[in-house]
């Protein structure tokens, strides 16, 4: 790669790696939560969210492959590409913002021999019925689903 490619591209990641360290700062501080930096991790930036309170989960967030930013739980991983893309981190921060404040729940469907699901619905309320607006899917499954969890923060689990 020619050198001035790679001085851009090593500014450009620089660059994204510095504005997802803001981000993560602003969301933890927007939430009175405890953040705590994985330097570990094979990724550009990591962090994570333990649960805590105020948060019943934890949540880890990333930016990795130079320009992809993500969150992770148990049961789902969700990435937005390119990090840089202003429609890509709004969708990020409203999908951990909602996560955190109780705003978005999880409807996980669960196969009968699964311990995770195998779809993850992210949902809002929308006068007073909760819609999908963002969908993550883990592997195959035929049929219906043998049990279906809603997580909220703040709120205890059930069944649905």
């Amino acid at each position: 790669m020619p050198k001035v490619l790679a001085n851009n591209l090593d500014n450009r990641v620089e660059r994204m790696i510095e504005r997802a360290r803001t981000l993560f700062i602003d969301i933890a501080q927007t939430h009175g939560l405890q953040l705590e930096w994985d330097n570990s991790a094979p990724v550009e930036l990591a962090a994570s969210l333990p649960k805590q309170p105020g948060l019943d989960w934890s949540l880890w967030l990333n930016l990795q492959n130079n320009d992809e930013i993500g969150v992770q739980h148990d049961l789902f991983y969700v990435e937005w590409f390119p990090a840089d893309d202003p429609v890509a981190e709004a969708e990020f921060l409203a999908i951990v913002h909602g996560l955190i404040s109780g705003d978005v729940r999880l409807r996980c469907r669960f196969g009968r021999w699964r311990r995770q699901p195998y779809a993850v619905d992210f949902q809002r309320e929308v006068n007073g019925v909760w819609r999908t607006f963002y969908a993550y899917g883990n592997g195959f499954h035929i049929g219906r689903a043998a049990s279906i969890k809603i997580l909220r923060n703040g709120h205890p689990d059930t069944s649905g």
